[in-house]
């Protein structure tokens, strides 16, 4: 039943069952974050995770991309030697859909002629910048005061949100689609859907065990050339790693920020994202 029906959506939608398959994931994975926070509130609340400056996310979330096209990229440098799906169209038509993908991320979170997407969505529905400090107000035409009665504090329409944390503001007042969803489900769609390009799961599953193999062997002699093997070799391995952190990550995006709301937003802009990618370079 499950299959009749997937294949239905992917007939509908010009997608493989796999693609359908791999999209459905998602959604599961923010309801389970949901019904945590909402069955354990107290844990939720006081968790290391509710902080920002957890080390997952400074690290890791907030260079999303830079980390996923890394392993991308070492990801192609293995294929044309270890893939037997390996073509020169194959792997021209990946090039082409990270270039798609990577422009999708840039106009969603860097800048859209002006305001990345994001923020203006933000600033469309009420939001802006506020609680600036007048020693940051430097410029009349961007800064306004927030009351009139005040001259310490004032507020922002134009800034980016990253500019406006920059700047010790508060981002408030509108619909604020989640940048860590979008980019967490851009970036682990983006990397699943081209693994499986070149590779399956009994590939994945050698490349663990030779993984493993090569460790005990530089654990044992410490030797530089085992080392420079384990960084270069392994491709699969550091994305399979790489994913578990996203797909966790997700989840605690889900549980502790953004409304629901918010985060399907994200991972709606991360949908269209893939799919354009996929359709445009078919």
């Amino acid at each position: 039943m499950l299959d009749a029906k997937m294949g239905v959506v992917a007939n509908a939608t010009r997608l493989t069952k796999f693609q359908v398959l791999i999209a459905l994931l998602y959604p599961i994975v923010i309801l389970v974050g949901q019904l945590v926070w909402l069955a354990s509130p107290q844990e939720t609340t006081h968790n290391y995770f509710t902080s920002k400056k957890n080390i997952f996310n400074v690290l890791f979330v907030k260079k999303g991309w830079l980390w996923t096209s890394v392993v991308y990229l070492l990801l192609l440098l293995r294929v044309p030697s270890t893939s037997r799906y390996f073509s020169a169209d194959s792997l021209a038509d990946s090039l082409k859909q990270f270039a798609c993908v990577t422009l999708c991320w840039y106009f969603y979170t860097q800048w859209f002629f002006g305001l990345p997407i994001m923020d203006k969505i933000f600033v469309l529905t009420g939001g802006s910048c506020d609680n600036i400090p007048q020693s940051r107000a430097t410029d009349p035409l961007k800064f306004k005061l927030m009351d009139a009665s005040n001259l310490d504090l004032y507020y922002s329409s134009s800034l980016t949100s990253s500019q406006c944390r920059a700047i010790k503001g508060r981002w408030t007042g509108g619909h604020d689609p989640s940048g860590h969803m979008f980019i967490l489900s851009l970036s682990s769609m983006f990397l699943i859907l081209e693994c499986a390009r070149f590779y399956t799961l009994d590939d994945l599953a050698t490349e663990i065990r030779n993984f493993k193999n090569e460790w005990r062997v530089f654990w044992r002699t410490r030797d530089t050339a085992s080392l420079r093997r384990l960084l270069k070799d392994y491709p699969l391995v550091f994305i399979s790693l790489l994913l578990w952190l996203w797909f966790w990550m997700i989840f605690v995006t889900s549980v502790h920020f953004h409304t629901l709301l918010e985060n399907i937003a994200g991972l709606i802009f991360s949908y269209l994202s893939i799919y354009a990618s996929i359709q445009f370079f078919k």
